[in-house]
């Protein structure tokens, strides 16, 4: 990543590259006092090329400061592309385990490979990579996303896979004497027919006591974005006893969210969520010279027995001007806006628009369902979602990124909408909302 200061993000507080392709985020982490965020870009072109790790740091999760890249796409096993993976300190070094892929005349070839640096910041590829050379025998050449942890075990990692039947699955591994010997141990899961052909981005982890499986499939049969989806799975399952059956859960209700990841925070003892602000196929389309951001940090939080997606409290720390608004207002491209108290209404809408373009995001609730509406110059979508009771709506606007929280994080819609430039927002009578100005947090 090229620290040129005259170049400026397109987003003021959303993680994105300054030039390019941005897709999954990776190598989530704290080290050094210092949070870190690495994620997939392609600097040479708007569109999926030979992926290299950008990467941001930051003291507060709301404040990023850009690094140089932290990988790159210049080894024989790697050469065609450093994909995603993830981060773990161990002894006293920053480590990333990241997919190393490498195209053949009719084929490709991918295999996990180790990274390691004393400061968090310049990285060194061991002289053993790949430390995991071949898929298990019954996966084929798909086999991606490392997510590295810790147990009472020792270290582990799940890598994603598509199983000989074409059916997605996790694959576990544990670390032997170092970090660059590994063992392949057991499927954690696999996939029923209709749940995807691979799973990508596989992240296991335990909140308040329960296993949780984050996945990314693609080839769903009948749901997803052209049959890719972001989902977590609960069941009675653990790193031990692999999960046999299970109920998958959409993580996000909207169309442009996919490969999320989590780490635990050790400050505030908490585990937080970055997605990919996009989707396959869909991001493809976007023609400006950098497409793709992640989303802002979500905190997970477990209640009756499901996840809730919560917007990190700290982002208030970006609030800035503050006004009411009934009825209509200009706002700015860059705000959050707040309906609270809202368990009396029946109906609720709300309207933004921009004055120049034809472009617009709705909100409509009646007859207990919430429907959101949008449309631009790529996109006219309409997504339903069954409420019974709609407490507080919470929607981050930040240069035609829309992040739309329900209920404390009981549902989230994230989508992309040309919301650029001077905007309007209309709102039901009777209803009061607040609208905060967001400053850049970015740079």
């Amino acid at each position: 990543m090229s620290k040129n200061e005259s170049i400026k993000y397109r987003y003021d507080y959303h993680i994105s590259a300054k030039f390019g392709w941005l897709n999954d985020p990776n190598g989530l982490c704290w080290f050094n006092d210092r949070f870190h965020v690495f994620f997939q870009t392609n600097p040479f072109g708007n569109k999926p090329g030979k992926s290299h790790w950008g990467h941001v740091s930051s003291e507060n999760l709301v404040d990023w400061q850009e690094e140089e890249f932290a990988l790159k796409p210049d080894q024989d096993y790697d050469q065609d592309g450093c994909y995603s993976g993830s981060a773990i300190a161990y002894e006293g070094k920053l480590v990333l385990m990241y997919t190393g892929h490498k195209n053949l005349p009719n084929s490709y070839v991918e295999s996990q490979c180790i990274a390691v640096s004393k400061d968090g910041i310049t990285f060194e590829k061991v002289v053993e990579n790949p430390v995991i050379a071949t898929p298990p025998i019954d996966n084929t050449n798909r086999f991606r996303d490392p997510k590295i942890g810790r147990d009472k075990n020792g270290i582990y990692a799940v890598v994603g896979g598509e199983s000989d039947q074409n059916r997605g699955q996790v694959n576990f591994y544990r670390m032997e004497e170092t970090i660059i010997n590994w063992q392949y141990q057991k499927k954690l899961a696999v996939a029923q027919k209709k749940d995807g052909t691979m799973w990508e981005c596989p992240d296991y982890f335990e909140l308040e006591d329960e296993s949780i499986l984050i996945i990314s499939p693609k080839g769903m049969e009948n749901a997803g974005i052209s049959g890719f989806a972001a989902v977590y799975l609960q069941g009675n399952f653990t790193l031990e006893e692999p999960l046999t059956t299970y109920e998958m859960t959409l993580i996000d209700e909207g169309q442009d969210f996919y490969a999320p990841q989590t780490f635990w925070d050790p400050i505030k003892k908490r585990r937080i969520m970055f997605g990919w602000f996009g989707m396959p196929g869909l991001q493809e389309k976007e023609q400006q010279k950098q497409v793709g951001a992640l989303t802002i940090p979500r905190v997970l939080d477990k209640r009756e027995g499901r996840l809730y997606f919560l917007p990190l409290p700290e982002l208030i720390q970006l609030r800035t001007k503050e006004k009411i608004i009934q009825s209509t207002s200009e706002i700015d491209e860059c705000s959050e806006i707040v309906l609270s108290n809202l368990n009396n209404y029946s109906k609720i809408h709300l309207r933004i628009y921009t004055k120049q373009k034809h472009s617009y995001y709705e909100i409509d609730y009646k007859d207990q369902t919430v429907t959101i509406s949008f449309k631009d110059t790529l996109r006219d979508v309409q997504q339903s979602k069954e409420i019974n009771m709609l407490k507080e709506l919470r929607l981050f606007l930040d240069h035609g990124l829309t992040e739309l929280f329900i209920n404390e994080g009981e549902f989230t819609f994230t989508n992309k909408c040309d919301l650029t430039g001077s905007l309007q927002i209309d709102i039901s009578e009777a209803i009061q909302a607040k609208c905060y100005k967001l400053r850049k947090a970015v740079a």
